[in-house]
């Protein structure tokens, strides 16, 4: 049986996917699997922060920035919950995705764009992920990498916002599986804190190619799923059968 994806950010439509903003989400921890955009986190944060916008939680109550009441739940309280509930994920050995963006500082709720992941000593995103505002399409340097097909299918539609600084984050234990013409690393995978984390290079409008990327990311899950348990065979074997 498929195990169900949480996506947070761009609704991806797929029978086995349950979209979602990060505010209103149900628990984080009740997934193994997450995909998500910060950037539109970041924009719904904001919008609660700012009084700009509503939103509710899964539970239906309106968040707000202050203290939470029997009608309300706070938004610093929820951003809490849901930074332990990514550690439940990852300590169960679950996987999150990330469309990769720069950090950002939250300043009317002190938060940062990627407060949610724990800390791990290896990786820090306010220090590893630089900024950049790179050129359409990147170069796969893993070519069998489960995520690969993302970088073959999109590579018109990338245009990296964020690259690792994988000298010291990614050399030792994760892998660079994707880079831009010049040699950014935008496609990157690590181990975190028990679980998995993947960072993919930003879309152009993914609004406008919703189905596309969804039956790309719903493929590149499956390829993931595949290589943890043994299961997928050797790339030059997918291509004879392909």
């Amino acid at each position: 049986m498929t195990p169900r994806t949480l996506v947070t950010g761009i609704p991806l439509p797929n029978a086995t996917f349950d979209n979602a903003s990060f505010l209103s989400a149900p628990s984080f921890s009740e997934y193994s699997r997450l995909f998500i955009d910060p950037a539109a986190a970041s924009r719904v944060i904001d919008e609660v922060a700012q009084e700009t916008g509503a939103h509710q939680t899964y539970g239906g109550q309106a968040i707000v920035n202050g203290e939470g009441s029997s009608f309300a739940f706070g938004l610093a309280e929820l951003l809490q919950m849901r930074r332990r509930e990514t550690a439940r994920l990852l300590e169960r050995g679950g996987l999150i995705v990330c469309l990769g963006h720069p950090d950002a500082v939250h300043t009317d709720v002190a938060w940062s764009r990627y407060s949610w992941l724990p800390e791990d000593e290896g990786f820090a995103p306010a220090t590893h992920l630089l900024p950049g505002f790179g050129t359409k399409g990147a170069a796969l340097t893993v070519t069998d990498h489960p995520f690969a097909s993302f970088v073959r299918t999109l590579e018109k539609n990338i245009a990296y916002r964020v690259h690792v600084d994988d000298a010291p984050a990614v050399s030792q234990h994760g892998r660079v599986f994707a880079r831009s013409a010049g040699g950014s690393a935008v496609g990157f995978d690590l181990p975190l804190a028990g679980g998995h984390l993947i960072f993919l290079p930003a879309l152009e409008k993914p609004e406008a190619i919703r189905m596309q990327v969804a039956e790309v990311v719903a493929e590149c899950l499956e390829a993931w799923d595949a290589d943890a348990a043994g299961e997928r065979p050797p790339e030059f074997i997918r291509k004879e059968a392909s």
